[in-house]
């Protein structure tokens, strides 16, 4: 009730709510708990209007829980807003409100009662006289009226009013043992010692009764609050467990579309370098088709006709051709008769079949791939190994490695990404992909 008053901003609502909680905190003797419940419900029904006859209870029922904590200075501190309270009320209805009055005298007889101050509570008591009608109230009258004759010792007097309150007393052994310890005590002074010694044994049978009851109560208490606490830990445990959960399948979710968007990058940027490395292979086709042309159509110039100083010179004289056609023919031997894949041949035997020596070998391949003869070599074997892939895909990698000169699968699985920005295995992947 309180929760959902506070999200209308509903202040009477939650006074209410408040109010009925501190209700329930009496009932169970829980004076700290119904104090404060009153004193918020109290401040709230302050700034709303309509409710000044609970306003006028809920301060008569704080009265009532710091007397049981014996705080009687802050009851006698109560007094001028209580007072407050009372006239609003009496305004708003536009009549007196006795039962309000007699409510706050009530109040202060029995504070000065408790703190043997006869004198005022006797004032209080002559207030109450003739404005009260029901009968706790009848009660507390005749009580105090007995324990103020006791005080000035007018013991028949007392007597009289404590049989009086007796009569007028709820059904409660409690209430009935606290008029008989009045009475034994009255009794006591008068001299009627054996009376008073009766209503001592009575006192006592009932306390044994009281004394079981209250043990059975506070087991009942505590039973009572071990559910509420236990079903207040568990709904506390399952939206902990809950929260945990969500968390996990938040991270888990996160972690899946990482995952996917990682996995989706990785894809996009493999098809475009197997993209790339296929149009490689049709540029390098296109060129090798050209240079067969051009070499097809010098060898038939110069079969048919005397040799052409013009073409010579310019052959001669372009930079580099020797280079070139070294590094030509060196590509020629390697690929030819699987000299590439012969994990044994050298470079001296590489140098002794194309007719040169080191120096001049390492400066053409320098000078036209930038890269040694033996990287050179290298990066032949490893775009071999590719195409191998493309020829045999029913062979495994690490057999194409071994068929290409690698003896070691993690040097070809290094060298090939490093060459082509992609592993065997993803390249070998998008070919399938394009395939279908």
């Amino acid at each position: 009730m309180f929760d959902r008053a506070k999200e209308r901003k509903d202040k009477a609502g939650m006074a209410t709510a408040l109010y009925a909680t501190a209700i329930t905190y009496n009932v169970q003797d829980r004076w700290k708990e119904e104090e404060d419940c009153f004193r918020e419900c109290i401040s709230l029904l302050w700034e709303v209007s309509g409710y000044d006859n609970i306003l006028t209870q809920a301060y008569a029922f704080l009265c009532s829980s710091l007397r049981a904590q014996a705080q009687y200075d802050e009851i006698l501190k109560l007094v001028p807003e209580y007072r407050k309270a009372i006239a609003r009320f009496e305004k708003a209805t536009g009549r007196e409100q006795p039962e309000a009055w007699g409510n706050l005298y009530v109040a202060l007889m029995n504070t000065y009662i408790d703190t043997k101050d006869y004198d005022k509570a006797g004032e209080y008591l002559t207030k109450l006289d003739g404005i009260v009608n029901n009968n706790i109230s009848k009660y507390e009258l005749a009580r105090a009226r007995a324990l103020i004759f006791q005080s000035r010792g007018n013991y028949s007097k007392a007597l009289a009013a404590i049989d009086s309150a007796a009569v007028e007393v709820p059904e409660s052994d409690f209430d009935l043992n606290a008029t008989r310890k009045i009475k034994m005590e009255i009794l006591a002074r008068m001299g009627r010692i054996d009376d008073a010694f009766r209503l001592f044994d009575e006192i006592i049978a009932t306390n044994d009764s009281l004394k079981n009851v209250e043990v059975n109560a506070r087991f009942d208490e505590l039973r009572t609050r071990y559910e509420v606490e236990k079903h207040i830990a568990e709904k506390e445990r399952n939206f902990h467990y809950f929260l945990f959960a969500l968390g996990i399948c938040l991270v888990l979710t996160l972690l899946l579309a990482g995952v996917f968007y990682y996995n989706r990058v990785i894809a996009i940027k493999n098809r475009k370098l197997y993209e790339r490395i296929k149009e490689q292979d049709r540029l390098a086709d296109e060129l090798a088709e050209l240079e067969r042309a051009r070499r097809s159509e010098v060898s038939a110039e110069t079969s048919g006709s005397e040799p052409d100083e013009t073409v010579e010179t310019v052959g001669a004289d372009a930079p580099g051709s020797e280079q070139k056609n070294l590094v030509m023919r060196l590509q020629e031997y390697l690929l030819s008769h699987d000299n590439l894949l012969d994990a044994e041949v050298n470079r001296d035997d590489i140098i002794s079949a194309l007719g040169t020596n080191k120096n001049t070998l390492t400066d053409a391949v320098k000078a036209v791939t930038g890269k040694s003869p033996m990287e050179y070599m290298r990066i032949l074997k490893v775009e071999e190994a590719r195409k191998q892939m493309d020829a045999h895909p029913e062979l495994t990698i690490e057999a194409v490695a071994f068929s290409c000169g690698f003896n070691i699968p993690s040097t070809f699985y290094r060298m090939f990404r490093k060459q082509y920005g992609i592993s065997p295995a993803e390249y070998r992947k998008m070919a399938k992909t394009q395939e279908k």
